[in-house]
């Protein structure tokens, strides 16, 4: 009997040396959240501006610590698009957990997106504890973002807090707005009925605020509604955009009127373009579930000390929730030639190319995109800008280039590849999960039940 217990205190406390050491060797000790770690400045002087729209990419299993090979590819799609913003409307994950929202942040914090906004869903909360690991990890339940010229970005915390927090968000909204335009991004849908909506006094008090606001309020992107919807109701477009992995939904809900465009059983996510006066466009993206659609960018670049060529080439084959295919904007970091983009318009099922020469004295591009323009970032953040009207722009002083290696060639060329394929065979894929100090606090949590387990059976075998 006293061999017995002793083989089982040596194993307890084997276990909990082992638990203990994966515990450290999996926590992280980076503390900026998602919101910063992404975060990156825009120039003021570009005449438009591509974002991606997605949300509820939420597991079907919600306890899952995966995420869905339908948001994986969006998130592909979305570093080849490469935008100056992504916006998340809710439901990111499937409850909460601590781990759960650290795959999230581990995921996306890993990729080349810049400026990832994301929104509190319902899903997001569920587990105890979920509001601190979320404001932590990715961000504050409520935010702005004046990011874009002409526009303010404001992001809503529609499940915590009661109808004073809520009205308390929407004034703090027009603060220091100095005449920009108002998107309001939040989880559950006021406009269209789709029968799975806001609460109705928190849909009440967000009505009379833009009511109240006539002109400011320009768009509202929601989700928790798995499918698509679109309708334009007192000067304002409201979008759901649910499509982007979680359980899609076959029920369309009340039927809200012929001025509204629902769209169920299509995943899904959106592509918004900003212009600084106050207007904007937008097209949905299909995400093509056998892989038929992708959109793919390459580059090839050839430089000495006094000259820089990129010859660039964009394949799109990408389709809009109707299934035909579409116009997408595509940005190019030429971060071979000091801090130099082009952003170009991809024709629809076509390959779309471009030329960009940089000498000591000017820079000039050539492409066959229909729209475009191509910026460069000086020192003291000023922007030289090309477009179709200005293709060719000389420098008044020259900017500091990249000086080579003697021991390189005098050419050097490099070739970059991003492509969207992938393998959509199963459901869901797993990421690697880092823990912070909620998997140490586990941990210790764990080693010092055992350990007292060890003390009891000790005390047992010496009775």
């Amino acid at each position: 009997m006293g061999e017995k217990v002793a083989l089982a205190i040596a194993v307890l406390l084997l276990l909990s040396i082992q638990f203990y050491a994966v515990t450290f060797s999996n926590t992280q000790t980076s503390t900026e959240s998602l919101l910063n770690e992404t975060s990156r400045n825009v120039p003021q002087e570009l005449p438009w501006y591509p974002i991606v729209v997605f949300g509820d990419n939420r597991p079907e299993v919600e306890v899952s610590n995966n995420f869905t090979l339908v948001f994986l590819k969006i998130i592909s799609e979305t570093e080849v698009i490469d935008p100056f913003a992504m916006i998340g409307t809710g439901d990111q994950v499937g409850r909460g957990t601590p781990w759960q929202i650290r795959g999230l942040y581990s995921l996306l914090s890993n990729t080349s997106i810049w400026n990832i906004w994301l929104c509190i869903g319902n899903h997001d909360i569920q587990y105890g504890g979920s509001v601190s690991y979320w404001t932590s990890l990715i961000a504050p339940r409520h935010y702005i973002r004046d990011t874009f010229p002409g526009w303010r970005i404001t992001v809503l915390d529609d499940e915590t807090g009661g109808t004073l927090y809520w009205r308390s968000q929407l004034e703090n909204t027009t603060k220091g707005l100095d005449g920009r335009s108002l998107i309001l991004v939040y989880h559950k849908p006021v406009i269209p009925n789709v029968g799975h909506n806001m609460d109705a006094a928190r849909a009440s008090i967000l009505l009379d605020f833009v009511q109240n606001h006539p002109g400011i309020v320009k768009l509202a992107l929601q989700g928790h509604w798995h499918g698509y919807a679109v309708t334009k109701r007192y000067n304002v477009t409201w979008i759901i955009t649910g499509g982007a992995g979680a359980p899609l939904y076959e029920n369309r809900g009340p039927q809200p009127g012929n001025d509204t465009l629902i769209i169920t059983g299509k995943n899904h996510y959106l592509i918004l373009i900003l212009y600084p006066h106050g207007t904007f466009k937008y097209t949905t993206i299909l995400v093509d579930k056998q892989g038929n659609t992708t959109i793919e960018k390459y580059s090839e670049v050839e430089k000495t000390p006094d000259i820089c060529i990129v010859n660039g080439t964009v394949r799109n084959t990408l389709e809009n929730i109707k299934g035909k295919p579409v116009n997408v904007p595509v940005r190019f970091n030429l971060s071979n030639d000091y801090n130099s983009f082009i952003v170009l318009m991809a024709e629809p099922n076509a390959t779309t190319s471009f030329t960009y020469k940089r000498s000591s004295i000017s820079v000039s591009v050539k492409t066959d995109s229909a729209e475009w323009y191509a910026y460069i970032t000086l020192p003291g953040n000023r922007t030289i800008l090309l477009d179709q009207n200005h293709p060719i722009q000389t420098f008044e002083e020259q900017p500091t280039t990249t000086t080579l290696n003697a021991t390189q060639k005098n050419t050097v060329k490099a070739q970059t590849r991003a492509t969207t394929d992938v393998s959509l065979a199963s459901n869901v894929t797993s990421v690697p999960i880092h823990w912070n100090k909620d998997g140490m606090i586990i941990g210790s949590v764990a080693v010092a039940l055992l350990l007292l387990i060890a003390i009891y059976l000790i005390a047992r075998l010496h009775r």
